[in-house]
């Protein structure tokens, strides 16, 4: 069993406490449900959840009753897991209600970037007076007074480069201040930023995600002798947008909850963007190589069969000449008999038979007699002519 204590300024400060299956399993045949409902942030439901989740048996009704009046029931045994883990129970502050049990994927992470001893979101009254690379050059960017490097290919980064940041004159400080605290957060876990010829991004596990921040306008009505006309004007509430396309969020000001306030939970979600970009990059680069591997076993596969089907073909013709060199030889034996007991020996036919066995023994491919007319004429060719 291990014991944290940590202060968190998106939830609450609390103390949490770590226990195994087996801890667990143990605790709860020794204390009923209420007992941690009240002693933990955790709901009758939420709790049951967990104890499904990891596959902890929990006594049956009625066990308590039986077990005040000295009835024991026997208790199960606690059956192996492929992946055990651990249960995060979370101490409850005096008149605290929430349930914390049930805590999703990015509260978890949230919770546990703020209870990283190395982070600190509380904020300056000022920038410091020797500020980050990044900032000096998103204010001169701002200030127009340098520009992005126009050689850069969309694949190119280099550092420091400027966060795009799209606010008023009046709402700079501000953003680079955010920016400020989250930049360092984020190298304090880790992390770092980097640029490209149109985006900044911040990279977590070797993934880039896009991260710029804006002002919001609204449109205001300028009455005019001729009719209305409008204007856009910033509010002075900012985004935070991170991500493209279908991975993306935008951290907004609110009334209740400032962007200051929203910092942990910005770092949380990229944590989690990027760790499941990282991980659908491995799956994407197992599929292709899976698919190459694929291609190149079937191109094998084919080149074999391609190899087999000629090798089968060589034996083919050759079988088919060997059959066909037999049948001549046996026509040119019978002719040799013909021709003696009919009295036919005639040098023309002597000839005519010297010529057959000749050209059986070339046609023969366990003879090949070599044929000084026929040198350079293939048998296998010539055999579907004939």
């Amino acid at each position: 069993m291990k014991i944290v204590n940590f202060h968190f300024n998106y939830l609450v400060m609390h103390e949490k406490i770590i226990l195994t299956r087996k801890e667990l399993f143990s605790l709860v045949w020794e204390h009923p449900i209420t007992h941690f409902t009240e002693k933990y942030m955790v709901s009758f439901s939420s709790f049951k959840r967990i104890c499904e989740r990891f596959k902890i048996p929990l006594p049956p009704n009625g066990y308590w009753s039986k077990k005040k009046y000295g009835k024991e029931l026997a208790k199960p045994e606690l059956a192996a897991m492929d992946e055990e883990g651990n249960i995060i129970l979370y101490h409850r502050p005096e008149g605290d209600p929430r349930d914390f049990g049930d805590l999703t994927e990015m509260d978890q992470k949230i919770l546990e970037i703020e209870a990283d001893p190395k982070t600190n979101f509380s904020f300056p009254a000022n920038l410091p007076t020797k500020p980050d690379p990044i900032l000096k050059e998103t204010r001169k960017w701002y200030n127009k007074e340098i520009k992005i490097p126009e050689d850069l290919s969309y694949d190119d980064r280099y550092y420091p480069g400027p966060i795009r940041c799209y606010v008023s004159k009046k709402q700079l400080n501000r953003a680079l201040l955010l920016f400020h605290i989250l930049m360092k957060n984020l190298k304090a876990r880790g992390h770092e930023m980097t640029f490209g010829r149109y985006n900044s991004f911040a990279k977590l596990y070797g993934i880039e995600i896009e991260i710029s921040i804006s002002e919001k306008n609204k449109r205001v009505k300028i009455p005019g002798k001729y009719g209305d006309d409008y204007k856009s004007e910033p509010t002075g509430m900012l985004s935070i947008h991170t991500g493209e396309y279908f991975y993306s969020k935008t951290w907004n000001d609110a009334k209740s909850i400032k962007l200051e306030n929203k910092l942990s939970a910005i770092i949380a979600w990229l944590e989690i963007e990027a760790e499941e970009e990282r991980l659908r990059k491995i799956e994407r680069k197992k599929r292709e190589e899976e698919r190459l591997e694929n291609e190149r076993l079937q191109k094998e596969r084919q080149k074999l069969v391609e190899n087999e089907l000629e090798v089968f073909k060589e034996l083919h013709q050759k079988s088919e000449l060997w059959h066909e060199a037999k049948k001549l030889r046996t026509y040119l034996k019978e002719f040799e008999k013909y021709i003696e007991t009919t009295n036919q020996l005639t040098h023309e036919n002597i000839e005519l038979l010297q010529f057959g066995f000749q050209k059986a023994d070339w046609m023969d491919p366990l003879v090949k007699s070599h044929d000084e007319i026929f040198a350079n004429v293939d048998p296998c060719k010539v055999l579907p002519n004939l």
